[in-house]
């Protein structure tokens, strides 16, 4: 018996080293662009005449490139959040 002793703890060292690899695999969908995103925003039409009228068209112009520039943000975003996972799930391949 004493013998035999020998061989356990490499018996343990061989099934420590042995395939139990875990394996994720994560589907990717393609998800488009929200259409609330990709809508036109309207050019307010100036048609004052004085120059509180031409303050309020401006700062129209202004709210409207805001939102513009806010959805452009949210669908860069939304793209890198896709790149980050396309880029994952090949390393993990």
């Amino acid at each position: 018996m004493k013998k035999y002793l020998f061989l356990l703890p490499g018996f343990f060292i061989l099934c420590a080293c042995g395939k139990s690899h875990l394996v994720y695999e994560t589907d990717i969908q393609l998800v488009k662009a929200p259409q609330f995103l990709l809508e036109a925003l309207p050019l307010p039409s100036f048609t004052g005449s004085t120059n509180e009228e031409l303050l309020l068209y401006t700062l129209g112009l202004e709210e409207n490139l805001s939102l513009c520039n806010a959805r452009l943000h949210a669908i860069k975003k939304s793209m890198e959040e896709k790149n980050f996972h396309e880029s994952y799930s090949q390393t993990k391949k």
